[in-house]
């Protein structure tokens, strides 16, 4: 398996996980395929937040506060 390859299996996981609400996991894919490749994939923790919800909740949060 080439990188590109599995980089993009681990983008398809990673968004699988976030539509299930499953930070936990991405989380530990983010670990796991640290010490697999040896390179950080710094894209994957954002995923994180979205999978918290947190996103949502940081934008409608700043909007409240502007008006």
């Amino acid at each position: 398996m080439q990188v590109g390859d599995f980089e993009h299996v681990i983008v398809l996981v990673v968004d699988a996980l976030s539509h299930l609400r499953a930070p936990d996991a991405i989380h530990g894919l983010l670990i796991w395929s640290c010490e697999v490749t040896g390179r950080r994939m710094h894209w994957i923790k954002p995923a994180i937040d979205v999978a918290n919800a947190k996103y949502v909740i940081d934008c409608a949060l700043s909007l409240i506060v502007r008006y």
